[in-house]
Order: C-alpha cells, then structure tokens, then sequence
C-alpha cells in the first residue's frame, strides 16, 4: 500500500479546485449534489471553500460490490429540492471507468437541470466521462482508499489517499 496523496496536498487542491468553481458558477443558481458514501468527506471540504451561494443534497449510487468492478447500479434518485432550470455539480469521489457517472448523467436529465457538471476527487483517463473539475489524476490499475474511498466499506476515514495496488 502507498500513499499517494497527503491530507496536505488534498487540502491544497481542494483550495485550488474551490477557487476555480466559485468563479465559474459566480452567477449561478447551483445545487452541489454530493455522491455517498465516498465523496461525503470531499464534498464537506470543498463546499465549506466555495464562495457562491449553493443549496446541498445527496444521492447515494454503487457500481463496487467487494474489491470488484461491477456495472453501475443506481438507487432510486430521492432530491429534496428541484434541479429543474438550476446548474447542478455532482461531487464525486472517484471516476472510474465513468459507467456509473454516465448512468447518473442521464438520470439527472430527467429533471431538467439547466446544466450538470461533475467535480471529482480523483479521476481515471480510461474513463468515458471525464470531469470538468478534478483534483488528481491516477492510474488506470489504481484501486484507492481513504479520504473517503473505501476497501469493502472499511478505510474511509483516512486522512490520505492510498492505492492498494502499489
């Protein structure tokens, strides 16, 4: 196991990614949708630096099931507020491959957002969703933990990113 990212740098980049969504949705009504149970400590952090308005929500989608790839599986979508006519950006830990991504992608267009985004944590090139805003890129055999990011629902509480694979 190696640690790939420190709670500094997260912190650091997090600022960094804060600064440059505060200004793109300056004049936006946005809603910040934060995906759980990953993105929960990411989407903490970084809500807490941006200087727009914003309403939160949450929404909870799985595509692991036990140190395994799966295919994405979304949980019925409950909002508590309406993203009809709003921007929305989706909080997420990891981007994958981009299945689940692009599953919810298309389940949010339901509601008639004005526009959706997607802000990442950490992101993989081999993915068919790319975000607009992302903090690290890492490899494609990565399989990361902490800072959110679990092994089988365990590790999320630390305060690096660390691969398991390494």
């Amino acid at each position: 196991m190696k640690t790939l990212f420190t709670k500094q740098q997260i912190k650091h980049a997090i600022e960094l990614l804060a600064v440059k969504i505060s200004y793109d949705y300056r004049n936006a009504d946005l809603v910040v949708l934060g995906v759980l149970n990953g993105a929960l400590y990411f989407t903490a952090d970084l809500t807490r630096k941006l200087t727009v308005d914003h309403e939160l929500a949450t929404i909870k989608i799985s595509s692991y099931n036990k140190f395994e790839q799966g295919t994405a599986v979304l949980s019925p979508i409950y909002l508590t507020t309406s993203l009809k006519g709003k921007d929305v950006l989706i909080i997420e830990d990891l981007v994958d491959s981009g299945a689940t991504m692009q599953a919810l992608l298309l389940e949010l267009e339901k509601h008639e957002p004005k526009s959706v985004k997607v802000a990442a944590l950490c992101y993989k090139s081999r993915s068919v969703v790319k975000p607009q805003y992302y903090c690290f890129e890492v490899a494609d055999d990565s399989w990361l933990i902490g800072y959110g990011m679990d092994g089988d629902g365990k590790k999320r509480g630390l305060s690096y990113i660390y691969d398991l694979n390494r």
